[in-house]
């Protein structure tokens, strides 16, 4: 039996000797998810805000976040006093939960992200459903009775009662979008505006279940007379219905308000989740209703006709794609018809019916199908359960044994889960936890700062969000070599761990502690400078006798904490509009609104001078962290985009518009990496290697190409995405550091001086034209990059952003080390090379070295490289084909072919094998018999370089030496490694095994 629309997972492999298409099949695509891309108002949960159930107004279950890829485990756990209702809300570093208390009195905790500490609690409010929370402009709304919405501001260490909001019928769960509250209490559907008694519109109807938000329209469940159930869109400014197409009917009945039924707005499709089940033909009792949903060119959304099916659990609506469990029929091996009446669970993921992949299934990942939480899509991840895998690739990111009553919630570097129903845990990744340990440890022997010599006016930034200013003085003398900052104006010091200095008097930056807690407390000072704005602006608005320009200044000043003077002279000012209608100053308001836009960069600006004091050594990356903050706030802040372009190295004719945040990474990869741009040629002058290379570049391929040399590579690129060219700079430096290191203890590296020569391309039909054109295409579709033996050069194609840079970073590493081993390697010399290599026997030491340094974890941040990764693709797929067996090529052929021998190697059987992994959802892999030389030479490198203690590791890099030379007898198993190939081949599928188990190298 197989499932129907199983996916082919894996191409065939081209035979061409140096691309590295040969593993990836998926390497050209370019992300799906654009964090950056422009997003319907609703669809989408910003980044480190997780805002209501869904994470957003259209509860797709999407976020902003940067994804953990890394392997995870517990960080904190934080135990309430009573049941945690729903998922948790979050907002920047506070998390929000509703908790079911004694006598069933629902309370909201307020939690600091970063420990789990419990802040603050509301008092318990008597309901008859849950409160709801809804997270919007730093304020919570909450369903605090029966005829009663309350709101709070998220303050530093409490939840401050705003307003509260009355209504005349019992009110449903709120929906928040900036300073819009949307509810429906069955009989009609209300928008209200903050701090405004009464509603903007409201509209009659039969309504169900909870609203939805996306783009321009509400989306809610509108019943008729006869029980028909129909998904209305209703616009938000005026409440008028756009648009009805049924999505429920139960026989007649209208299900008790309030109901469960829920509604998902993807971009082409909603889904509605129903209370009660719908009858369907066969007797067959559906869950939910699938409609489609178009725009046209001018932002009209229409919807289409529904389709009813099963859903026991909200999906993850991913721009097109959608992620779901649901029922499917099997189909019979051979057979195009499924068979009669046999239906199973699976996890389907796709775009269209016709084009969906299967993930899990009860014949693989069968465990999965347990897992009944909606899953959650952070950038190209997905965290299902507790598995985090790739969108696009299928590749497995970890697995924990996470258990959670609820949807997994993302927040700045953490993944949250309500475990037990009064437990919330966090995780977070190994690798960043491990970081912030050795921050801690590195701050508290040696500050960021130096001593100050004298006492200096500043601000306070504690770790619990307060603040205090005055004048401070930095100790480092303590009974336990602890730096302390003691205030001077009063008693009492503060550890570095508990405080941050910002700002003197003089406007220069005064810090102690992590870069992060820097950004931080700077970003503060920005969010006190628009507050300030909102409040002399709202001030002002109360002469132009314009009602709806101080209701919208009120709403927004209000929400940044506005004080009660202000905001009564405001409200009493729009009693005496109401009476009476004085002449509006229209200039006046024109030039508020001027004000209102540029306020964020004048608050920007406030900081522009700190910076510019900041010490060009000492403070860079502080300094390219917060700019990098400045830029994400408003990416063309002319204050920001001004210093960015200060910081470009001399002689840098950067592209116009400047791509700020892009030379950020830049200039923060050149800042660890020393480079330097090679000069434009000199008529009559004597050139350099780099220079005439140049110069051949910019007459062969295009004028505006540049050269680039840092310590061991030269690339050839033009600056059209310059963090695509740190990246490449970053991670190459980094391969050619390790395999040093590995090389080193047996000769110092050839070709001292001599840069690897890399082109670096910004598009991949540039790339493909440059390799070759259309004779080599064939070869190349699939591959991001390879290695010219002959003309002693790389061409790679590197997708522009870091989620896509991670996809093809593999190839990079694979291709490089083919070249580094060919032009550096200290085992043989030019005279020393072999010269037929097509002839030369043990072809696997070559392709198993590079395959091996391509399934490295690289950590271009700390500059660490991990060559030992338990998640290597080649060993899974062994243990999958061993623990099945399956087809393997003989270990004693493979220890002997030589490159024409590989080339010979047979492409059939023509539907080629399948081997089900540990580390990669979906259906099964297709292999072929190259795909499996590749797997088996990388996993016997794997073998000979980790196991047995590293018994066989120097012997393993002297053999690449060996096969350069054309030493053949010194390669070969028996010889080298002491048993026979038939041996070695058996301990290799035994230690695949074992990997697969969890075992990991000695220390």
């Amino acid at each position: 039996m197989r499932c129907a629309n199983l996916p082919t997972a894996i191409r065939g492999i081209p035979s061409w000797i140096f691309t590295v298409a040969l593993l990836m099949s998926s390497l050209g695509a370019q992300s799906a998810f654009r964090a950056d891309g422009p997003q319907e108002d609703g669809a989408v949960a910003p980044a480190e805000r997780w805002l209501t159930d869904g994470g957003a107004g259209a509860r797709t279950g999407v976020a902003l976040n940067r994804p953990l890829t890394d392997a995870v485990r517990e960080a904190w756990r934080c135990t309430v006093d009573g049941q945690i209702v729903g998922e948790p809300r979050v907002w920047d570093g506070w998390v929000v939960l509703e908790v079911l208390g004694k006598k069933d009195r629902r309370a909201l905790h307020m939690v600091r992200l970063a420990d789990g500490e419990c802040l603050y609690k509301t008092r318990g409010y008597e309901v008859p459903g849950p409160l709801a929370p809804c997270l919007g402009q730093r304020t919570v709304v909450a369903r605090t009775g029966t005829n009663e919405l309350t709101v709070y501001r998220l303050e530093r260490t409490e939840l401050r009662l705003l307003w509260r909001l009355m209504t005349d019928v019992p009110a449903g769960e709120p929906l928040v979008n900036r300073s819009e509250i949307y509810f429906h209490n069955g009989r009609q559907l209300c928008r209200y505006q903050f701090a405004r008694p009464a509603a903007v519109w409201k509209t009659d109807g039969t309504y169900r279940g909870r609203l939805a938000l996306r783009g321009g329209q509400l989306y809610v469940l509108d019943y008729d007379g006869n029980g028909v159930g129909w998904l209305v869109l209703v616009d938000r400014e005026t409440g008028r219905s756009l648009e009805r197409r049924e999505a429920a009917y139960h026989g007649g009945k209208v299900p008790e308000f309030p109901d469960a039924t829920r509604i998902c707005v993807g971009s082409d499709r909603v889904y509605v989740r129903l209370a009660l089940g719908v009858e369907c033909q066969g007797g067959v009792t559906a869950s939910a209703c699938r409609l489609s949903r178009t725009r046209s060119a001018n932002g009209a959304v229409s919807i289409g006709a529904g389709q009813f099916l099963n859903l026991p659990s909200d999906p993850a609506l991913h721009h097109e794609r959608v992620l779901r469990v649901e029922q499917c029929q099997l189909v019979p091996e051979g057979s195009e018809e499924p068979s009669a009446g046999e239906e199973t669970w699976a996890w389907i993921w796709g775009s269209h019916d016709q084009d969906d992949r299967v993930l899990a299934h009860r014949y693989f990942h069968r465990s999965l199908l347990d897992v009944r939480t909606p899953p959650t899509v952070v950038g190209n991840a997905c965290y299902l359960g507790p598995v985090a895998f790739d969108l696009e690739s299928l590749r497995v990111f970890w697995r924990q044994p996470i258990r959670s009553g609820v949807r997994l919630v993302p927040a700045r570097g953490t993944l949250l889960a309500v475990e037990d129903d009064h437990t919330l845990v966090a995780y977070r990744e190994v690798s960043a936890i491990l970081k912030g340990a050795l921050h801690r440890a590195s701050a508290r022997a040696a500050p960021d700062r130096p001593k100050l010599d004298e006492p200096v006016p500043a601000v306070a930034h504690l770790r619990d969000g307060s603040r205090e200013r005055g004048t401070f003085e930095i100790h480092r003398e303590s009974p336990r070599g602890l730096v302390r900052v003691a205030p001077v104006h009063r008693r009492g010091t503060w550890p570095l761990a508990d405080v941050l200095l910002v700002l003197d008097d003089q406007g220069r930056p005064v810090y102690c502690g992590s870069q992060e807690d820097v950004i931080q407390a700077l970003d503060r000072e920005i969010d006190d400078e628009v507050a300030q704005g909102y409040e002399k602006l709202l001030a002002k608005s109360c002469r132009t006798n314009d009602a709806r320009a101080i209701e919208r200044l009120l709403a927004d000043a209000w929400l940044q904490g506005v004080s009660d003077k202000v905001a009564r002279e405001a409200e009493s000012k729009l009693k005496m509009l109401a009476k009476k209608s004085p002449r509006v100053n229209a200039d006046l308001v024109a030039r508020l609104q001027a004000e209102e836009q540029g306020l964020l960069g004048q608050a920007v600006g406030r900081l522009e001078a700190p910076l510019a004091r900041m010490d060009a050594r000492r403070d860079i990356r502080v300094k390219i962290a917060f700019l990098k903050a400045m830029l994400r706030r408003d990416p063309h802040q002319p204050a920001a985009v001004a210093a960015v372009r200060a910081m470009l190295p001399a002689g840098i004719l950067a592209p116009e518009p400047l791509h700020a945040l892009d030379w950020l990474d830049f200039l923060e990869v050149i800042e660890a990496t020393p480079v330097a741009f090679v000069k434009p040629p000199t008529p009559g002058a004597e050139l350099s290697r780099e220079q005439q290379e140049l110069a051949k570049a910019s007459k062969g391929w295009r004028r505006d190409v540049v050269g680039i040399q840092s310590d061991r590579l030269f690339l050839l690129t033009p600056l059209t995405q310059p963090g695509r060219i740190a990246r490449c700079l970053a991670l190459g430096e980094l391969v050619c550091d390790h395999l040093d290191s590995l090389f080193g203890p047996l000769g110092k590296p050839r070709g001292a001086g001599h840069r690897l020569k890399i082109y670096l391309h910004d598009s991949q039909e540039d790339y493909l034209q440059q390799s070759g054109g259309a004779e080599v295409a064939d070869h190349l579709q699939w591959s991001a990059g390879h290695y010219n033996k002959e003309q002693r050069h790389s061409r790679m194609f590197l997708p522009p952003g870091a989620d896509a840079f991670e996809r093809v970073m593999d190839v990079f590493a694979h291709e490089l080390t083919h070249q580094w081993v060919d032009e550096r390697c200290p085992l043989f010399t030019e005279d020393e090379r072999f010269r037929s290599p097509w002839m030369q026997p043990c072809f696997w030491i070559m392709e198993g070295i590079a395959s091996w340094m391509e399934e490295a974890r690289f950590d271009l941040e700390r500059g660490v490289v991990q060559t030992f990764n338990p998640r290597c693709r080649h060993l899974d797929i062994l243990a999958s084909l061993v623990e099945a067996k399956g087809p393997r090529l003989e270990w004693k052929d493979l220890f002997t072919f030589t490159q024409i021998q590989f080339s010979m190697i047979p492409r059939g059987p023509e539907k080629g094998f399948v081997a089900e992994s540990h580390w990669r959802l979906g259906a099964l892999h297709q292999l072929g018999w190259t795909q499996l030389f590749y797997v088996q030479a990388a996993a016997a490198t794997q073998y000979l370089f980790h196991a047995a203690g590293g018994r066989h590791r120097e012997q393993l890099l002297r053999c690449v030496g060996h096969y350069y030379k054309g030493h053949y007898g010194l390669v070969d198993v028996p010889r080298a490694f002491g048993v026979s190939p038939e041996e070695l081949g058996r301990r290799i599928e035994s230690f695949a095994l074992e990997v697969r188990k969890g075992w990991t190298p000695a220390r």
